[in-house]
């Protein structure tokens, strides 16, 4: 008789290469559940058609053409929405959606009495938030606003000139711990092509993706795609190019327009341009999308749509799950 002895198995880590498709204009009705899954929505006036900016990715093995997920970006300015939908085969894993302050209150409200134990949006920042979903239900809520930009000041015979600071992202992520608790984890600035967040090793630039086990994949993919949606609706728009103002005439679309870098005097204006990163192109750089721009230049200041709300109530949204804002 033979005898073998098993050791426990260990999962090993997941590598996927994304392949970027493109981003048209498509009308999802906002009374079609099954397009959008667990996102809640308001209701456009009758009549309104809601015109969404949408583009479905793959994500593939290194080195062939198996596809192991698909991953759909839609962008909805007359609802301020967007999500990121996370497919296995016809199975909707994962999805994330952007939450406001009327979900997750101001961090200057008379609710959040303590910073390290509560959610909260720092408003005054722009920062954005995205919930991220799961058959578990919620599972992480991911923040992100854009910081340290400053405009470049030029030096005299007595004054030292500053230099300028294009800025970046910074991102911040409330996760369920074992016990089902809400946990905040430090703010994080995104400095490199690199980005490392919840598990999930994520190259902005070539579209690799790495999760270090092969648990929750669909839930870390989801938070790698929404670091990018919350960079390209934070960041500002380049010197001299603006996003379409909707999604109404949008065909399909290809790569934007680059950022062409400017002087001021002799000096080049530095700007990091998302054209340059795969996962932002497939966020949605430069798109029609309720981008902080949008926001401040056409949805406030306008009666866009027939619709006008104030910042910063942006979003109609159900409760977490009905869990409390309080962090265990």
């Amino acid at each position: 008789m033979i005898v073998r002895s098993v050791s426990p198995y260990k999962l090993g880590k997941v590598v996927l290469k994304l392949q970027a498709g493109l981003f048209s204009n498509v009308v999802m009705p906002e009374t079609v559940e099954s397009l959008w899954g667990p996102v809640p929505l308001g209701r456009l006036p009758p009549g309104a058609v809601n015109h969404c900016t949408v583009a479905n990715h793959k994500l593939l093995v290194p080195g062939s053409e198996t596809v192991m997920f698909t991953v759909r970006v839609v962008h909805c300015q007359p609802l301020l929405m967007s999500c990121v939908q996370v497919f296995l085969r016809d199975q909707m894993m994962a999805v994330s959606h952007l939450v406001g302050t009327d979900q997750i209150p101001d961090s200057h409200s008379t609710i959040v009495q303590n910073l390290s134990s509560c959610l909260f949006l720092k408003k005054s920042s722009g920062e954005r938030a995205m919930l991220i979903k799961t058959a578990n239900g919620d599972r992480v809520v991911l923040y992100g606003h854009w910081a340290n930009m400053r405009k470049g000041v030029p030096g005299t015979q007595s004054r030292k000139g500053v230099p300028g600071n294009p800025g970046n992202l910074r991102v911040r992520l409330s996760a369920v711990n074992s016990y089902g608790h809400w946990v905040n984890m430090p703010d994080m600035d995104v400095h490199s092509d690199q980005v490392t967040i919840h598990g999930t090793k994520v190259n902005l630039k070539t579209g690799s993706v790495e999760i270090t086990t092969a648990a929750d994949v669909p839930e870390k993919l989801c938070t790698a795609f929404s670091v990018a949606v919350l960079s390209c609706l934070c960041q500002p728009p380049p010197p001299g190019l603006q996003p379409p103002k909707d999604a109404c005439n949008l065909g399909v679309q290809p790569s934007p327009p680059k950022y062409r870098p400017v002087n001021r005097g002799n000096r080049r204006v530095n700007y990091n341009d998302g054209a340059d990163y795969a996962f932002l192109l497939a966020a949605g750089w430069m798109m029609p999308s309720p981008s902080n721009y949008f926001i401040h230049h056409y949805w406030i200041h306008y009666n866009y749509r027939g619709v006008r709300f104030g910042f910063p109530i942006l979003y109609r949204a159900s409760n977490l799950d009905g869990q409390t804002l309080k962090l265990g």
